[in-house]
This record gives C-alpha cells, sequence and structure tokens, in this order.
C-alpha cells in the first residue's frame, strides 16, 4: 500500500477501529460522529479531522478534546439544574426543572447507567420528597406529612404529624441484584412539646431490566426510635412508646379490617402488630409491589431517575 494513499491515511488516525469496509467517522466539538462510508468517502478532507494523504499535526485547534469538551458541558448543565431546584423548592414538577433535566439526560456520560457499578452507593435526595398530602413546612423549614402519608397507612397513629428531613437511598449489591432501601429520617412532637425522632426504612430490592430500566420490588419496612438519642429500655423513649402503644390499643374499625384482609390477599401483607423490644414497628410484603425506575443521569457525584409513576427525583452521593 502506497504511503500516501487515502486509506493508509485513515488507519494511522482511527487505528484498530475502522476498517476498509466500516463507516468512518469524523469529529466535533471533540465527539466522534459516523459519517460517509470509506468506499464513498472523497479524498477530501473530512470537517478537517484526516487529510487524504496523511494526518494533519495537532494543533490547539484539532487536537481532540473527548473528555474536556463533554465535562464541561456537563458541569454547565449540572449547576443549571442545581440552580433550577433552589430556584423552585426542589420541585422537579417546575418547567424551569423539568427543562434542565432534558438537558442533563441528553449528556449522560455513563453507558448502560442501570447496570453501571456508579449506581451503587449512598444516596442522598436534594429534590422535593414529593409524597402525596404536604402539610407544608415546620419552622425549621423542613417538609411536613402525616404519618398515615409517609407509610402508607401501615402505622398509627395515622394522623400524627411528622416533620422530615431529606431522604436516603443507599444500594448494595446482594444475590443477584442489589438491595435498594428508603430511608426517611423524621421527627414528630408530643403534646408536651418533646420532640421525638425515629427513622422509617422501606425495604426493596432492584434488578437490571435494560440499559436504562431496573425492576424494582417492594419487600416491608419499620419505622424505629432514632438509636442515637433514644434507647427503648430506658425513660427516655416513654414518648415513644406512649405514642405508638397508645395508637395499638385503640379499636380497628370495621372498614379498617376490610382493607387489612384485601391487602393481605392481594400483596401477603403483614401489617405492625405491636412494639417490639426495641421500639421498633415492621411490615411485610409476602407478595411483593412490582414497580421500575428508569435511570436519566448517572455519574460519580450525581443521578437522576424516574419511576413508574411519573415521579423525578435528584439525588447527590454522600
Amino acid at each position: 500500500m502506497a504511503p500516501n494513499s487515502p486509506k493508509l491515511a485513515l488507519l494511522l488516525v482511527v487505528p484498530c477501529v475502522l476498517t476498509l469496509q466500516s463507516p468512518a467517522w469524523r469529529f466535533r466539538d471533540g465527539v466522534a460522529l459516523r459519517s460517509i462510508s470509506v468506499k464513498s468517502r472523497t479524498a477530501a478532507s473530512v470537517d478537517g479531522a484526516f487529510s487524504a494523504t496523511a494526518p494533519t499535526a495537532p494543533t490547539e485547534k484539532n487536537t481532540p478534546t473527548n473528555e474536556s469538551a463533554p465535562s464541561v458541558k456537563i458541569a454547565a448543565a449540572k449547576a443549571r439544574l442545581r440552580d433550577a431546584l433552589a430556584a423552585n423548592d426542589r420541585s422537579t414538577k417546575a418547567p424551569e426543572v423539568v427543562a434542565a433535566v432534558e438537558a442533563l439526560a441528553a449528556l449522560n456520560p455513563t453507558p448502560r447507567p442501570a447496570a453501571s457499578p456508579l449506581f451503587c452507593g449512598e444516596w442522598v435526595q436534594t429534590s422535593d420528597p414529593d409524597f402525596p398530602g404536604s402539610l407544608g413546612q415546620d419552622a425549621d423549614g423542613r417538609v411536613q406529612y402525616t404519618l398515615g402519608r409517609l407509610g402508607f397507612n401501615l402505622f398509627k397513629p395515622k394522623q400524627l404529624v411528622c416533620s422530615i428531613d431529606q431522604p436516603r437511598n443507599p444500594v448494595a449489591e446482594s444475590g443477584d441484584g442489589l438491595s435498594y432501601d428508603f430511608v426517611v429520617p423524621l421527627y414528630f412532637k408530643t403534646e408536651s412539646g418533646e420532640r421525638v425522632k425515629g427513622t422509617l426504612r422501606n425495604r426493596a430490592e432492584c434488578v437490571v431490566a435494560s440499559d436504562t430500566r431496573l425492576s424494582v420490588k417492594f419487600l416491608g419496612g419499620e419505622l424505629r426510635p432514632d438509636v442515637d438519642e433514644c434507647d427503648a429500655w430506658q425513660p427516655d423513649c416513654d414518648a415513644w412508646r406512649s405514642t405508638f402503644e397508645d395508637a395499638f390499643s385503640a379499636k380497628t374499625k370495621k372498614r379498617e379490617r376490610v382493607a387489612n384482609w384485601l391487602m393481605a390477599k392481594l400483596m401477603g401483607l403483614t401489617r405492625p402488630d405491636g412494639l417490639g423490644d426495641d421500639g421498633a414497628m415492621a411490615y411485610e410484603l409476602r407478595k411483593p409491589m412490582e414497580a421500575f425506575v428508569d435511570v436519566l443521569y448517572l455519574d460519580d457525584e450525581l443521578r437522576v431517575t424516574k419511576g413508574s409513576r411519573g415521579t423525578v427525583v435528584i439525588s447527590e452521593r454522600a
């Protein structure tokens, strides 16, 4: 093959990638793009990426910037999303946030994000929790909900007003899939004004369904007092025990009994029936609910997902 032939020039520029029958490539903004085929490509250069005789010498303008140019765009898109969240009370339904999410998703740098090791780790939700039935914010700016809304009406007293911190989502390898729990730190105040802290954990597992989708099963959950501040064996936890023991002792209405029976048949639900020795209350789903989550964007510090009900969740790595 002649040293100055166009075919040799192509092989020099893109070694081990192009064959004589493969598509040609060109660079734009540092990104390799498919172009015309080698057979039909003329001897003229394509966007200045290579000539018909030999590759041009690298200069500041034509040196590929495959790493720097996309990273600059991604950094700008992430900053735009964070600013949009801050300006819209962290709501992912705000048009400005929706547009920022779409722009960032188009730049997703992680191939097969649903199967990527980057998906594992401890994630903290930075978007609005978006549970139904928000009661607004407390004096400290935390969003408030009734316990019934937070806990799928599984824990009593259902009308207990709770303030929550940002939900967390620890994800770890587990068997053939991933453990995928949702952890919600919360606190409530007793009638005497005493502040009591606890944690609501909903357990789930997921498996890869496609390059961008995970199938999720919800297995059960628990509500327990904060172990850092409350030893369930000590008098300090009297407020926790009295709040929930009184609720369990209340008579269950007929409508609720029917709903419990139906949930047990359809989902294998075992409801909490009292406090454990550690103050915890637990429920179990023997016929797990199934859902899915799509990974719109993923890198080493930020994750954007969309659930089967259309809820977009933005999380930062802890």
